[in-house]
């Protein structure tokens, strides 16, 4: 499933048993990011280390994923309705995990997107949004979710 561009693509095809090349989803990313880790903790698997560290690099400087170097979700609403919101959260947990694992690799564009959501996607009651490199545009508990897990994977 994961595809030329070092990214997991949303599902494989069931004819083929190849990946359908579909939706890259963020959470598809952090995902399969954290299982890796966690198996290369477990069996000392030095490659499930390895495919992590590209699936991380690959989201990180996606133009896709990471326009700028801010997490977007594909199709990112203007809204923070249904569990899509919540993505970006699963996508940085795992990168969070990653970077533990990698001695800090990720800090700097975990830190560039947590000041971005702080500076650019926030109300005056500190609520976040889904537009972590702004405007904000509304919220909902689906974006204070993920920006909790952005700010729990900087500290």
């Amino acid at each position: 499933m994961i595809n030329g561009s070092g990214l997991v693509n949303d599902g494989v095809n069931l004819s083929t048993c190849r990946n359908n090349r579909d939706v890259t989803w963020t959470y598809n990313q952090g995902v399969l990011i954290n299982a890796l880790v966690q198996l290369n903790r477990l069996t000392g698997d030095a490659n499930a280390l390895s495919t992590a560290r590209r699936i991380g690099d690959a989201m990180t400087t996606s133009g896709y994923l990471s326009p700028g170097g801010i997490l977007r979700e594909p199709n990112e609403p203007d809204t923070c309705g249904g569990d899509g919101a919540s993505f970006k959260g699963a996508a940085i947990r795992g990168l969070g995990v990653l970077n533990a694992a990698a001695g800090g690799a990720y800090d700097t564009y975990l830190t560039r997107n947590a000041d971005s959501a702080y500076g650019r996607d926030r109300d005056s009651l500190d609520m976040y949004g889904s537009h972590w490199a702004g405007p904000f545009a509304g919220t909902s508990h689906s974006c204070q979710h993920s920006a909790l897990d952005l700010l729990d994977a900087v500290r």
